[in-house]
């Protein structure tokens, strides 16, 4: 079978690390041949060597522009897509099974063509479902000639899959919307990282320059983009009273630096971008796990980091679009704390009430119950093998 990913091993980035582990899976079914372009997103990769038996990696070469600038970045996704699909029209072959991830942007229109060409069994993983994804992040007006015409495009190329994966139930209902027959969609989520284990931090030593002598760390970590809506969080956050509260943000992005201009509040630290194996330090060092997406993000995106957070027993304050799947999640599961962006009176009333924060074993047992990686990669291998 062909997998093709524009992010792979050795990138560990968020979408690198789930196809790596994805064709890992596979090779024990079948051989597998990974189309990737050559691109270091950025420098967080594997140290040392990976065992990737039964697969064998097609790196094409790439072009790499600034991500955090629009326009380059969408300059570098429209050439990485043609290169990329050069080397899929030449490796597929007809009745051959092919799983993509809808990254770069331009590849689901291509890879809908070349199907009609090459007649191959498609499964396409949803992280990301465009044009939808560019009127959250103001790049496009959904009400313009051009995005009305991509949109035609998308709904078309998103209907060529044979079965589509996607993170959540409300992305279940927006892919549906395109015209999807909904018995091809299977909603499977992201899993945690099996190397995430519970430990004791010592903070004032972890974190030689804040003194976080009995506060409590409400802690965001990941990609700072314009789809989070963390600069309106902050912003809430500036109005909040309470003194034991700390708000600490890993990560950067595109709107890393309106952030920064936005934080008004001392109790705000911007930590920077941490490498992934640091990750049992910093993760386990919060005592709230903080999720945002920005209004307008329903079925668009399901953030996994939240699944790890679970899996470390942290409470989750999430802050986005009403009966989205984290938002879901929480009503069911009791999970944490859930707002959509017009309960500002009611976000800062419970930050300002937070007093002390326990360790959840619900959330760990719920995330090794539901979100361990053995679990979903089944489900994934089932869906691709029709079995």
């Amino acid at each position: 079978m062909l997998i093709v990913s524009e992010l792979f091993y050795p990138n560990k980035t968020s979408t690198a690390y789930i196809m790596t582990e994805i064709a890992k899976k596979m090779a024990m079914e079948e051989d597998v041949v990974v189309i990737t372009s050559d691109v270091k997103y950025d420098s967080n990769v594997y140290e040392g060597s990976e065992n990737l038996s039964g697969i064998n990696i097609v790196n094409q070469t790439s072009v790499q522009f600034n991500k955090n600038n629009t326009l380059l970045r969408a300059l570098g996704s429209f050439v990485n897509s043609l290169l990329l699909s050069l080397s899929i029209f030449s490796n597929i072959k007809k009745n051959e099974k092919l799983l993509a991830v809808t990254n770069p942007f331009l590849l689901i229109l291509i890879i809908a063509v070349i199907k009609k060409v090459k007649k191959f069994d498609y499964t396409l993983l949803v992280h990301d479902v465009f044009p939808e994804n560019t009127v959250p992040a103001a790049i496009s007006n959904e009400n313009s000639f051009t995005y009305q015409i991509l949109l035609k495009a998308y709904n078309w190329a998103y209907r060529q899959a044979d079965q589509l994966i996607v993170l959540g139930s409300d992305m279940k209902q927006l892919i549906a919307e395109k015209g999807v027959n909904e018995n091809k969609i299977k909603v499977i989520p992201n899993w945690y990282d099996d190397d995430l284990e519970t430990r004791s931090i010592n903070k004032n030593e972890y974190y030689k320059n804040i003194d976080t002598k009995n506060k409590i760390i409400i802690g965001f970590a990941g990609n700072i983009g314009r789809v989070q809506g963390l600069e309106r969080f902050i912003a809430v956050f500036n109005k909040v009273s309470n003194p034991d509260l700390l708000l600490f943000i890993v990560g950067e992005g595109a709107n890393l630096e309106i952030c920064k201009k936005q934080a008004a509040s001392p109790n705000i630290y911007f930590l920077g971008a941490k490498p992934r194996h640091e990750q049992n330090l910093f993760l386990n060092s919060f005592d709230i796990g903080l999720i945002t997406l920005a209004e307008g993000m329903y079925g668009i995106g399901v953030p996994s980091k939240t699944y790890n957070l679970l899996a470390l027993g942290k409470p989750v304050f999430y802050v986005g679009d009403k009966n989205s799947e984290i938002d879901v999640l929480n009503h069911k599961q009791n999970i944490g704390w859930s707002f959509d962006w017009s309960d500002e009176e009611k976000m800062i009333k419970t930050l300002n009430a937070i007093k002390s924060v326990k360790f959840s074993a619900q959330n760990m047992n719920l995330a090794q119950s539901n979100f361990r990686e053995d679990i979903i990669l089944e489900k994934i291998k089932k869906v691709v093998f029709d079995v």
